[in-house]
């Protein structure tokens, strides 16, 4: 192992080395799986340099959904780079954002008539009461995290077995976008003050 001075000193020469290999594994790359590949064996690298034991799991449940891989501690996501629903102004942290009612899934069918809506009321429903469970306190403590269309694609694929990218599509054919977050319909009285 060559002679840094501290952990931060390897991190702070490598990061350059690691990102550029990365980038340029992506920019090849058809499927995500290429690049936790490319990223296993640049960590590899690292962990031989560092003189540390880097354990990853891959493809596991956490909490309330799927990570592609988990080191310690650092949860990793990666995006196929040939897939649709990242566009380059997405991956620069710039993703269309909005909110998606239940009444506008209702005309999408995946598997059968009123499939994707039912999935996104019983999600709605289910982090509604984990959010309130969570943020049992004052009700300027709660915590709200509805769910993204993306993320619901990812629900429906895992269930399902239908690749997400089919499920995103047809979001994308109705002009909804994935970074949308979905929610409940309004109250009649709410609706008409718009």
């Amino acid at each position: 192992m060559p002679n840094f001075q501290s952990l931060d000193d390897l991190i702070a020469k490598k990061a350059v080395e690691f990102a550029d290999q990365i980038r340029a594994a992506a920019a090849m790359a058809d499927k995500e799986e290429e690049i936790r590949i490319e990223v296993e064996k640049q960590l590899a690298f690292i962990q031989k340099e560092a003189g540390v034991k880097l354990e990853g799991r891959h493809e596991f449940t956490v909490a309330s959904g799927r990570v592609d891989s988990v080191y310690q501690r650092v949860i990793i996501e990666y995006k196929n780079p040939s897939s649709q629903w990242m566009s380059a102004g997405e991956a620069m942290g710039k993703r269309k954002r909005g909110t998606v009612h239940l009444s506008q899934l209702e005309e999408i069918q995946i598997l059968w008539p009123g499939d994707v809506r039912a999935l996104a009321e019983f999600i709605l429903r289910s982090f509604e009461a984990r959010d309130r469970s969570v943020g049992a306190g004052p009700s300027s403590s709660r915590v709200k995290s509805p769910p993204t269309l993306h993320g619901l694609a990812g629900h429906f694929a895992w269930i399902t077995g239908i690749p997400e990218v089919r499920i995103e599509r047809q979001f994308e054919e109705h002009g909804l976008s994935l970074g949308a977050t979905v929610e409940f319909d309004p109250p009649p009285a709410a609706a008409l003050k718009r």
